[in-house]
């Protein structure tokens, strides 16, 4: 069972904990560069249950058997929903929705791009997040303040668009993702025990760990259910010029450019793309090919009810996003090493998680159907 804390200004309440007669029940969710969110119920016969209060009102979910500060706390952030209910038996309750810190980048567009303007090669991408931090830290309440963030990497931008539209967190969003990075933010608890949110940031290829747990059925795996998104799914692309031109036409149709292999499988699926830079007929077909063999892909995500035997010593490690895990269900054809992407916890049956792994991509030339 994990501690729940509101926090209203200087005054704390306990409101789930094994040691108090408060209790609540809920579960929090982190996901690969999402902002977490912890949804719960309260009773009236909890001591918060009056205290709590929509965009005021800070939580702490903390692990009371964890020693390590940057282990300890599983999710904070602020109350931005409150829904009074009443059940079909009369019991009356509220529906609590919490969203991570990273929320508060949310509350401040970016106006920095002045700043910054046109190509910014020279530019290094931890210097224009630090600017779009420095950016909403002046522009928001001490609060909602987000502390600049910890590196591994040094990539540099490819190019930087100005923008006034796009909030904080947007932007964020829009380049790191763009350069392959993660990113989270943490609560860093010091000595004094002052406590401030920094954003860490890592590079995609250095996050991701092999972990030794399996998932498999008999071990620590309840359900799985596995989906497979066609959206994408392409077998004939017309190609278009900067100018949202064909390559050139047969009569009156556009020419374009076929995946036999994958025509053979799945028939003809027409598409087209428009490349930006590209003029001459030679290039826009060789572009062509290569965007239809990288872009028609079968999105796969794989969803998994399992149990977290970590906290009972049965596993070296506890789930974690961005870890990856050998799923063993050879009963349906599958045995894949997989990226967990997103998490789902309760906060008392701390062993229940719903697993999210992907979307894994798989070539439609060489995607196969599970038996």
């Amino acid at each position: 069972m994990y501690d729940v804390t509101l926090q209203n200004k200087n005054s704390y309440i306990t409101i789930n904990s094994y040691n108090s007669k408060n209790r609540i029940s809920g579960s929090y969710t982190k996901g690969k560069n999402q902002i977490p969110s912890f949804t719960f119920d309260i009773y009236q016969d909890n001591d918060g249950y009056k205290q709590i209060n929509e965009y005021s009102t800070l939580v702490r979910v903390e692990d009371p058997k964890e020693t390590d500060d940057d282990k300890r706390q599983k999710f904070g952030g602020r109350v931005i929903l409150v829904e009074p209910k009443i059940s079909d038996s009369g019991i009356i309750y509220k529906t609590v929705t919490c969203e991570g810190w990273a929320g508060y980048l949310n509350d401040s567009i970016n106006y920095l791009y002045a700043a910054i303007e046109g190509k910014t090669e020279d530019i290094l991408l931890n210097k224009v997040v630090q600017q779009l931090l420095k950016w909403h830290n002046e522009n928001t309440s001490t609060d909602a303040f987000i502390y600049i963030p910890t590196w591994t990497t040094n990539l540099t931008l490819d190019e930087y668009t100005p923008s006034y539209e796009r909030t904080t967190w947007g932007a964020l969003t829009d380049e790191l993702m763009t350069n392959d990075l993660t990113y989270d933010v943490k609560e860093i608890i010091a000595g004094d025990n002052i406590r401030q949110r920094k954003m860490i940031v890592n590079q995609n290829i250095n996050n991701n760990y092999d972990s030794d747990t399996t998932i498999k059925l008999g071990l620590n795996m309840k359900s799985l259910s596995i989906t497979n998104n066609f959206d994408d799914l392409c077998t004939r692309v017309i190609p278009l010029n900067k100018n949202g031109a064909p390559m050139g036409t047969v009569g009156q149709e556009a020419v374009w450019v076929d995946d036999e292999t994958a025509i053979s499988k799945y028939g003809i699926i027409t598409k087209s793309h428009k490349f930006e830079n590209i003029s001459k007929t030679s290039k826009l077909k060789k572009n062509a090919t290569k965007w239809l063999s990288k872009n028609s892909v079968i999105k796969r995500t794989v969803s998994v009810n399992a149990l977290d035997l970590h906290g009972l010593g049965l596993t070296v490690d506890e789930f974690e996003i961005y870890h990856t895990y050998l799923i063993d269900c050879r009963e349906i054809g599958l045995s894949e090493r997989l990226e967990l992407t997103q998490i789902t916890r309760d906060i008392n049956n701390t062993w229940d998680v719903q697993l999210t792994f992907g979307e894994r991509l798989y070539s439609a030339r060489k995607y196969k159907t599970m038996r």
